[in-house]
């Protein structure tokens, strides 16, 4: 298992920083290395959601809302060869008009994966890094 942590502070209110990048679709339009994010699920994004996801280096792979909780923050889960939990805490400051994007990144891998993982950290930790600045990017753009 490894976990990254990692931060932005973005110039925006929590509310506007949640409802840009909850839902795990807005990740097409900020993330250039997403090709698949597709609700599977009726009804509005919340927990218990549900997606058909794929990244540039992954197989189509199931991610779940496994909280969601507006305008704090929202977790998911996905059960691929590398098992990855995404905390997300919104933590708002200068009287609520920006906010630190608190991220919590830990990944699990399975099967063979295992061997290679420690290499695959390093290229992790530094997408995890850009993903920051990327949402950064999107919200306040």
């Amino acid at each position: 298992m490894a976990v990254i942590n990692s931060e932005v502070r973005i110039e925006r209110p929590p509310e506007m920083v949640f409802d840009s990048v909850s839902d795990p679709r807005s990740e097409l339009e900020w993330n250039p290395k997403v090709r698949v994010m597709e609700k599977l699920t009726e009804g509005e994004v919340g927990e218990g959601s549900r997606f058909r996801a794929k990244w540039t280096k992954s197989p189509l792979l199931e991610l779940e809302i496994v909280r969601f909780d507006r305008p704090y923050g929202w977790a998911t889960h996905n059960d691929g060869a590398i098992a990855v939990d995404l905390d997300i805490t919104l933590e708002p400051v200068d009287d609520g008009h920006a906010t630190i994007l608190h991220s919590r990144f830990e990944a699990h891998a399975h099967g063979a994966l295992r061997l290679i993982f420690p290499l695959l950290l390093v290229s992790l930790r530094r997408e995890e890094a850009r993903n920051m600045q990327l949402v950064k990017r999107r919200v306040e753009g």
